[in-house]
């Protein structure tokens, strides 16, 4: 009676052609060394491409919600432009405030160039960045002629 069993063999007992199985333990080193090395390489790309991608972000919701105050306020009469003004100073919608950190609200009313009866009213938006340093404010500029 012949049994053929198969015998377990670890990875380093040899295969029929002769030559061990598995890996060294200078071939797993120098494949963990790639792979940190590559992670070094990685680490500061991906965290700069989140930072920006936080600043455009924030330069758009301003930008957003900038464009909407100035409508607001453009189409304000006259005589009501200033109290509205200083309510958005005062108190900002909340999601402004949430998403820009130490926001600030300008405002500027000048009368329209020229001979036409109107003004001119700029907004302005200042916010601090992660690190606490003053951001590139947004300025946006409305004419209302009457």
């Amino acid at each position: 009676m012949n049994c053929n069993r198969q015998r377990w063999t670890s990875l380093r007992d040899p295969v029929p052609d002769g030559k061990p199985r598995g890996f060294t333990i200078i071939e797993l080193t120098l494949t963990l060394m790639l792979i940190g090395i590559f992670g070094l390489i990685v680490t500061p790309v991906l965290v700069g491409v989140a930072q920006q991608r936080r600043a455009i972000l924030q330069e758009h919701i301003a930008v957003t919600e900038l464009s909407n105050l100035l409508d607001d306020l453009s189409t304000a009469p006259p005589n009501q432009l200033e109290q509205r003004a200083a309510t958005y100073r005062q108190q900002l919608p909340a999601r402004l405030r949430d998403r820009l950190p130490e926001v600030e609200f300008t405002l500027e009313v000048q009368p329209a160039d020229g001979d036409v009866d109107g003004r001119q009213i700029t907004g302005r938006l200042v916010w601090r960045g992660r690190q606490g340093q003053p951001v590139r404010p947004v300025s946006l500029t409305a004419w209302n002629y009457l």
